[in-house]
């Protein structure tokens, strides 16, 4: 099935699309194939073993990281950037399917049911819209950038959005590693127990200030490593990842948010929560675009991701209880200290 899609996708390209971005797009589809080695990452997750795939992708994760500011710094270059992303994918899918098959007793491949495979597609499909939306609220600056204000503006914003974007999968990284601990707390305490929720909001708290810390760290920085990285050319592109990195507390803690929805077999609120977010992407880079340029653009993105990681979890009763740990986060401080006292004073039963 992937062969087939990437068939299309690339005879679509080579009749459609300018001769500039032909190679370019050909390279980049390859990650299509790579997908089908994610199945035993799947297995992995659906036996609580993600210890295993977890530290391959972080592994790799800082191994093609290097390697692309290394590409950058020596010979800056597209396609160089486009290979090294479908290297990864095809590295990453290989490592954990050979981690699968050297541990003994593990079902062998074979062609699934066709009444199961049915039955798990259909109860998968608001992911896979969401999945849609979602890839709509994170390009839809580009497309529109593009249509707006041409290729320059697209070469500006894309430069800066970039570095930030690199920096989402962090979070992703640790939410996939301690995910098992939260499905165990749930099903042996159960969801509304004091260590379950304790849990949850130590991952929230964790999360929002990290992507404070690391929104800081880049916002103060961002004139020096967009010199270093691109040249003077791009000193526009600063401004834009000063804005940008100010979403990074909310994608962290949206990497818990999805979790904690698969959690609780509320899949449909992924559905939502990418739509609404999609939808604000959309009306905000129309009106911004206009006036601001591509800093706009960057305000369109902070806000969307936003309301789709944030706001959206007060638009349902069922989320209320999400809403107001993200909105205590600031306090998280405090409740380091309450918990470090209480111990102190030889409360065994503390918790966070």
């Amino acid at each position: 099935m992937a062969l087939v899609v990437y068939v299309l996708f690339a005879t679509y390209t080579l009749v459609v699309a300018d001769g500039s971005v032909v190679s370019a797009t050909l390279v980049a589809s390859l990650a299509i194939i790579a997908r089908v080695l994610d199945a035993p990452e799947l297995w992995f997750q659906a036996r609580l073993q993600t210890r295993t795939p977890a530290l391959i992708r972080i592994s790799t994760s800082i191994t093609f990281f290097a390697l692309r500011i290394g590409v950058l710094l020596l010979a800056p270059s597209v396609l160089w950037l486009i290979v090294l992303f479908v290297v990864e994918q095809l590295i990453n899918g290989s490592l954990i399917t050979f981690q699968y098959a050297r541990r003994s007793g593990n079902p062998a491949f074979s062609r699934p049911d066709k009444r199961y495979t049915a039955a798990l597609a259909k109860s998968a499909t608001p992911l896979a819209i969401s999945g849609i939306a979602n890839q709509i609220n994170l390009r839809s600056d580009i497309l529109i950038l593009q249509a707006l204000s041409g290729s320059v503006s697209v070469g500006l914003y894309s430069a800066a959005a970039r570095l930030s974007e690199i920096l989402y999968v962090l979070p992703t990284a640790y939410m996939n590693a301690t995910f098992p601990s939260l499905l165990d707390l749930r099903r042996d305490h159960g969801p509304e127990s004091r260590q379950y929720l304790s849990h949850l909001q130590r991952g929230f708290d964790s999360a929002f200030w990290f992507g404070v810390l690391v929104a800081t760290s880049v916002s103060l920085t961002s004139g020096w490593i967009v010199q270093i990285l691109f040249g003077a050319e791009y000193a526009a592109s600063a401004a834009v990842l000063q804005v940008h990195v100010l979403a990074c507390p909310f994608v962290f803690m949206a990497a818990i948010l999805s979790k904690w929805i698969v959690a609780e077999d509320r899949l449909w609120l992924s559905l939502v929560r990418h739509v609404v977010g999609a939808a604000l992407s959309v009306t905000l880079n129309l009106f911004l675009i206009p006036r601001f340029g591509i800093v706009g653009s960057a305000w369109a993105t902070v806000v969307s991701y936003a309301a789709a990681s944030y706001l959206f979890c007060f638009l349902t009763p069922s989320t209320w209880k999400v809403a107001l740990m993200m909105t205590t986060t600031p306090l998280a401080p405090f409740r380091v200290v309450r918990l470090w006292r209480r111990r102190k004073q030889g409360v065994l039963d503390a918790t966070y």
